[in-house]
């Protein structure tokens, strides 16, 4: 008889983030978005497990209408892919940065929704370059975009998922689109 041996099957997940926002506000800090949404995180964090804190409330509802996903199960994310458009970078060119922040455990098992409220500690588990200070500053009216095939980033079951965009600058009314998928599979 022959030896047979069964392959484990292992579920693989992808998803696409897509924000827009005509009045996005960076205040040299952090962002966190999605569809038309943005929330100030705050900081100039760029190490990966930098952290900071947000509060889940009414006046905040701008971080959960941000939020990008929530992680199904366990999973080691295999590529990433991202763009970033701005309206103006030519005036501040200091630094800019596309990350993925988490709130470990937000979700659990089930289809009984638990309650998040108050101080959330995000953590910021992937950024990319700073494409500017690499010499790559080509103006207003360019397209950045990436991928990567070897991120280095895991999820677990129940971490919330958002995109972070950081760019240095200060003033109001700064045109911002952000696209990031992520691909990966269970581990």
């Amino acid at each position: 008889m022959p030896n047979t041996l069964t392959k484990a099957t292992r579920q693989s997940f992808t998803t696409t983030m897509n924000f827009y926002h005509a009045m996005t506000d960076h205040d040299t800090e952090w962002i966190i978005c999605n569809n038309d949404s943005f929330f100030k995180l705050g900081g100039q964090d760029t190490s990966v497990d930098d952290e900071e804190a947000g509060i889940i409330s009414s006046s905040n509802q701008a971080i959960i209408r941000s939020l990008w996903f929530i992680a199904p199960f366990n999973m080691t994310v295999t590529h990433i892919s991202g763009n970033v458009m701005d309206d103006d970078l030519t005036t501040h060119q200091d630094a800019n940065f596309l990350g993925i922040w988490i709130v470990s455990s937000f979700g659990t098992s089930g289809n009984t929704p638990a309650a998040k409220t108050g101080t959330q500690t995000f953590t910021l588990k992937y950024i990319t370059q700073d494409w500017y200070a690499a010499g790559l500053g080509q103006g207003d009216d360019t397209s950045y975009a990436f991928y990567d095939t070897s991120p280095s980033l895991t999820l677990s079951a129940g971490d919330a998922v958002w995109a972070g965009h950081m760019n240095f600058r200060s003033s109001l009314s700064d045109a911002t689109t952000v696209q990031m998928s992520i691909w990966g599979h269970e581990t």
